[in-house]
């Protein structure tokens, strides 16, 4: 893969790269996810059939005239199905087609994947006071794997993920609270109608193989 001819791919190569980086820092990563609430989450995309997708951390860095450098945490999305070597250097002319950005919105927030809006208030609550100890003890995710049926891709609904830490249930992934990271997704009919909230997120790591499942991560290695 040529990343030199293709702008979009090496902008995200880049930010991956980026998130690999400065992952260690505690006191950065504490910084940007502690204030971190949601993103929304635009993903029009011809369907695949993909049993899940995958949502990429990633930092955009900007440096100003004096070399002062700010941090922007961004997501990235893309099918499973095309989170593959053959699919990313097949399309890497078209990539901004299949991998779409969602920028973090920062502000304070709100088994069946659906859980009640009380349940995933109380998860973002937790992001607030557990957050930092996690980053502490555990090896920063790069990636979290969350089924299709959490999310609901047609125009009559509004979707966002909102940032918080649910009860572990492995204890690889268990802080001294006994909570992990989480993304929950909430789907929103336009008229306001109803609202839900969708959460089976697993997080890499330590779940998943990265060689096997996680191909637009390799890239950033």
């Amino acid at each position: 893969m040529n990343l030199e001819t293709n702008k979009t791919m090496k902008e995200i190569v880049t930010n991956l790269q980026n998130w690999q980086t400065h992952k260690k820092d505690v006191d950065l990563m504490n910084d940007l996810l502690s204030k971190a609430d949601s993103f929304k989450i635009d993903y029009k995309v011809a369907e695949d059939n993909s049993e899940s997708f995958h949502l990429y951390p990633a930092l955009v860095i900007f440096e100003d005239e004096n070399q002062n450098k700010s941090f922007e945490l961004v997501f990235y999305m893309i099918s499973k199905n095309r989170d593959t070597d053959e699919f990313l250097d097949k399309h890497i002319e078209t990539i901004g087609e299949f991998i779409k950005e969602f920028k973090v919105i920062n502000k304070q927030l709100l088994q069946n994947t659906q859980i009640t809006e009380e349940e995933a208030q109380l998860r973002k609550e937790r992001w607030k006071t557990d957050l930092k100890s996690w980053i502490r003890e555990n090896e920063m995710f790069e990636v979290f794997d969350i089924p299709s049926e959490d999310f609901n891709l047609n125009d009559e609904v509004i979707m966002q993920g909102h940032f918080g830490m649910k009860v572990a249930e492995e204890d690889k992934v268990l802080s001294a609270t006994g909570f992990s990271p989480d993304i929950i997704i909430q789907q929103l009919n336009l008229d306001g109608s109803s609202t839900s909230f969708f959460d089976m997120a697993r997080l890499s790591p330590p779940f998943g193989r990265r060689d096997i499942e996680f191909a637009l991560l390799n890239k950033a290695m």
